[in-house]
């Protein structure tokens, strides 16, 4: 057992990672986290996936509350609500450009007393909508960032081709195996309704990254019209990619021996990087329209992508889910789900073991009949 920023990577492995984490650390002393992360207890789970258990009770008492429907996955953007445009300006650390790289920015030298971004971010130029790499105020893990595409536009909480590029060029910058970035949808545990990915360091691997994995062969991707991204205002950073005809660089397969099902998407050369993006972002966005709510994960450097369609909140609405699950007050989000299991009291911690672990995940998980037609969905658009 250990605390848990000793399952944090040093510093040093890429430029990236130095930026980010000396900034970030910079916030920590300014005292803008609402907790101490690394004080937080972590543990990994003995067993065949080795799952990392995590005591962190501040999250439980100090995490912004959801304020939106959690059954429907398609939501407009609400300007009343919180979103990163009401943000402190000194929870920025930088602008990230995927075709320039990680840039330190004037956000840095603003007045920290400033309530919001808004009024700052309204300069001179009226394409100036950058996108911003914050602390996440609440943290799972040592360095948890938020990436907020096109801020300004105040897209939703959805996964789109561009966005999802930026985010794997953002761990591409990032150069490091310990990085990885996720992704919830509404009605999978995103809390705020404004576009974003979060993403932190972890040392050691996520279960879902020693999964057995099984090659889908029944069903073929089919790529969507190009009009599926027209209204993204980052459409033309992307544009293209639908004009190939062949993805068979991106590999397809479902979990074989996981607690919720799910698809992982690989590619083996950073060169198919577009690829990538395409066939994830096409799957999301079917589920997106479909009602589905669903939970990313990318790791690998961005050349592995794990994608898991989820009934939760749905199952919880219909008082389907034990109560000795609700009791735990563990919310399957994306890392939860990818084995970093965030627990709120300790006795769950203490008593945690793989076989429970997989119970608990197991209630997030569609049943056979069900993510076999979802899978089909996700591929095909039928």
């Amino acid at each position: 057992e250990s605390a848990s920023g000793e399952y944090a990577s040093t510093l040093g492995q890429s430029a990236f990672d130095d930026i980010l984490l000396s900034h970030w650390e910079d916030r920590a002393e300014l005292g803008l986290f609402r907790y101490d992360v690394t004080e937080c207890a972590t543990k990994v789970l003995p067993g065949e996936l080795g799952f990392v258990a995590q005591l962190n009770e501040g999250r439980a008492l100090k995490k912004r509350p959801t304020e939106f429907a959690i059954d429907q996955v398609a939501q407009p953007f609400d300007p009343t609500k919180f979103n990163f445009n009401k943000a402190g300006i000194n929870e920025v650390l930088f602008t990230f450009g995927a075709a320039t790289g990680i840039a330190t920015s004037k956000y840095n030298e603003i007045d920290a007393t400033i309530d919001g971004l808004s009024a700052d971010l309204a300069v001179d130029s009226p394409m100036f909508d950058p996108n911003l790499v914050l602390i996440n105020v609440s943290p799972i893990e040592y360095g948890h960032v938020l990436l907020v595409p096109s801020v300004l536009s105040c897209l939703e909480q959805k996964l789109t081709l561009p966005t999802f590029r930026l985010a794997l060029e953002m761990i591409r910058e990032a150069d490091n195996p310990d990085f990885r970035i996720g992704f919830n949808s509404l009605g999978a545990f995103a809390t705020i309704n404004h576009l974003h990915f979060q993403a932190y360091y972890l040392s050691t691997a996520f279960a879902v990254e020693r999964a057995t994995l099984s090659a889908v062969t029944d069903v073929t991707f089919v790529p969507p019209s190009p009009e599926m991204n027209a209204a993204c205002p980052m459409e033309s950073a992307c544009g293209g990619a639908f004009e190939e005809s062949d993805f068979s660089s991106v590999h397809i397969c479902t979990l074989a021996d996981y607690p919720v099902r799910g698809m992982c998407f690989y590619i083996t050369s950073i060169a198919d990087i577009a690829k990538l993006a395409a066939v994830v972002s096409s799957c999301c966005e079917r589920m997106h329209d479909a009602n589905i709510p669903h939970n990313v994960f990318v790791c690998d450097r961005g050349l592995r992508a794990f994608v898991f369609p989820q009934c939760f909140a749905a199952r919880q609405a219909a008082g389907e889910v034990p109560e000795s699950v609700l009791a735990t007050g563990v919310n399957p989000a994306v890392f939860e789900i990818s084995g970093h299991l965030v627990l709120k009291r300790k006795e769950d911690y203490d008593n945690a073991d793989e076989t429970w672990a997989r119970n608990i995940l197991s209630e997030v998980s569609l049943d056979a009949p069900t993510f076999s037609r979802v899978v089909s969905l996700m591929l095909t658009g039928k």
